[in-house]
């Protein structure tokens, strides 16, 4: 079921388009998108280690 609704997307972006709030652009940008109610938010947060 996974394999049938997964897809990648990837979008190159310069140097100065990324970065944190200091400034270091040596960063990926991931975005996790699930079904609807998927996981709840405690659930989000145990994935994310926080």
């Amino acid at each position: 079921m996974f394999r049938q609704n997964t897809a990648t997307f990837v979008h190159s972006l310069s140097t100065n388009q990324v970065s944190n709030v200091d400034g270091d652009t040596d960063y990926v940008r991931v975005v996790v998108l699930t079904n609807a109610g998927a996981l709840d938010r405690d659930k989000q947060l145990a994935k994310c280690g926080n």
